[in-house]
C-alpha cells in the first residue's frame, strides 16, 4: 500500500510560486516515482450521520466536494491499467443543501465544513478508447461539525454526544470504494460510496497504534492482490478492489463502535456517503 504520509509532499512547499511549472510537475514524478498529472474533481452527494450510542435521529445531509491534485494512469500489463492519484480536498455538507429529503421537526441538523488529504489505488481495464478502473481510497480528514437545529426534548446522554464536536476542527479518518470511468484520456465519471469516522477527540498514541494495524493488513491484503493482478489480467483488478475495500469495510465498521479498534475507546461520529462527479486531468 502506498503510504499515505508521503502526500504530504502537498504540504511542504505546496506554494508553487517557489517552482516554475515544468520544475513542480517534474519534482512530483521525480518523488512519487512515476509520471503524474495535475487533476481536479468535483462531486455532489447524499449522506447519512451515525453514533452507534445515539437514540434520536440526524437529518440526512447533501454534500459537495473539491479535489486538487496529481494523478498517473499508465498500462500496467496487457489491457491492465494502474490507477495513482494523491490529492487535497475540501467539502461542504449541510442538512439543506442540495435538499435531497425531508427535514422532520425532530431530526437534528448539521453544517460541516472538512479539509484533507487522500489517496486513491486501482488496477483496472483499457476498453478500447474507454478506461473502466474499479479503486481503493482512503483520507485523512479534518471537520468542523455545527449543529444547527436541536431538538428540546433530546435526552442528556444524547446532548452530550452533540456536545463533544462542535467549538474545534475533529480529525478523522475515511474509506472509499469507487469506480472511475474515463470517456476520454482527460475526463473520467466517478461513482463512489465512502464511509468516514469523525473522532471527538484525538488521542495521537492510541490513534497511531491502531492505524498501524489498519496499515499492516491493507499492506499485506495489497501485496496479495497485486499478485492476483500479476496472475490474472482478468480477475486481478476486481480481486484487488474486492479484497482491499473489504479490509477497509472492516475497519470502519469496527471503528464505528470504537474509534481506535481493537483498542477500547469511545463511539465516534461516522458518516456515510454516495457520491458521483467529474474530473479533468490536464
Amino acid at each position: 500500500m502506498k503510504n499515505l504520509i508521503c502526500i504530504s509532499l502537498f504540504i511542504i512547499g505546496i506554494n508553487q510560486s517557489l517552482f516554475a511549472q515544468d520544475e513542480w510537475e517534474d519534482y512530483v514524478s521525480w518523488a512519487w516515482g512515476g509520471h503524474y498529472s495535475p487533476y481536479m474533481e468535483g462531486t455532489v452527494g447524499y449522506g447519512q450521520l451515525n453514533q452507534n450510542k445515539f437514540t434520536s435521529d440526524f437529518a440526512n445531509i447533501g454534500t459537495g466536494e473539491l479535489k486538487l491534485g496529481y494523478t498517473e494512469l499508465k498500462d500496467y500489463r496487457g489491457y491492465v491499467q494502474q490507477l495513482d492519484e494523491r490529492y487535497l480536498f475540501g467539502s461542504y455538507a449541510a442538512s439543506d443543501f442540495l435538499e435531497l429529503s425531508e427535514i422532520k421537526p425532530d431530526d437534528v441538523t448539521s453544517e460541516m465544513w472538512k479539509f484533507g488529504i487522500g489517496n486513491r489505488l486501482g488496477f483496472g481495464y483499457a476498453i478500447g478508447p474507454f478506461s473502466l478502473i474499479p479503486y481503493h481510497q482512503m483520507q485523512f480528514i479534518w471537520t468542523n461539525v455545527d449543529w444547527t437545529g436541536m431538538s428540546s426534548s433530546l435526552s442528556e446522554t444524547d446532548t452530550d454526544i452533540l456536545n463533544r464536536y462542535p467549538g474545534s476542527v475533529r480529525f478523522g479518518t475515511s474509506t472509499e470504494a469507487g469506480l472511475k470511468f474515463y470517456i476520454a484520456k482527460s475526463i473520467s465519471i466517478t461513482g463512489a460510496v465512502e464511509g468516514a469516522i469523525i473522532f471527538p477527540r484525538h488521542k495521537v498514541l492510541e490513534w497511531s497504534a491502531s492505524f498501524l494495524l489498519q496499515s499492516l493488513s491493507l499492506g499485506a491484503v495489497s501485496y496479495f492482490a497485486e499478485n492476483i493482478v500479476n496472475s490474472s489480467a482478468f480477475l486481478g483488478p476486481i480481486m484487488y478492489f474486492i479484497l482491499k475495500n473489504a479490509v477497509g469495510i472492516a475497519w470502519y465498521m469496527a471503528m464505528k463502535d470504537q474509534m481506535y479498534w481493537p483498542i477500547e475507546s469511545e463511539t465516534p461520529l461516522s458518516m456515510e456517503t454516495v457520491r458521483i462527479g467529474t474530473s479533468f486531468t490536464f
